[in-house]
């Protein structure tokens, strides 16, 4: 079951249907599958920025982030704490050469 429908952290889902799916699993994580780029990223923006609360993502079905996505992650981290706790090679290749990989405490999958 997804809690897309209930407009996790604060997301309505009504308003724009985001690029990429999204769901909390067992564990509170939320749970990212598809791309974080220019076209997603104002998106993914609201799921990130809805709360102060300390947030864990599982990017391991991230398959592209670009630039923008970054920049999203580094928006939340200006307000909330912000843990990747699993991360896709793509996106763990990303963070690696911006020297962010500690930052976000990502671990590759």
């Amino acid at each position: 079951m997804s809690d897309r429908s209930s407009g996790i952290d604060g997301f309505d889902e009504d308003s724009v249907e985001p690029p990429f799916s999204y769901h909390r699993d067992g564990a509170g994580r939320i749970v990212v599958i598809g791309d974080i780029d220019l076209a997603s990223a104002q998106a993914f923006k609201p799921v990130l920025l809805a709360s102060r609360d300390p947030i864990e993502l599982d990017l391991s079905g991230v398959g592209f982030m670009d630039s923008s996505g970054v920049k999203v992650l580094l928006q939340a981290r200006r307000v909330r704490a912000v843990r990747i706790a699993v991360a896709s090679p793509a996106v763990s290749r990303v963070l690696e050469l911006l020297g962010l990989s500690d930052s976000f405490a990502a671990d590759p999958r």
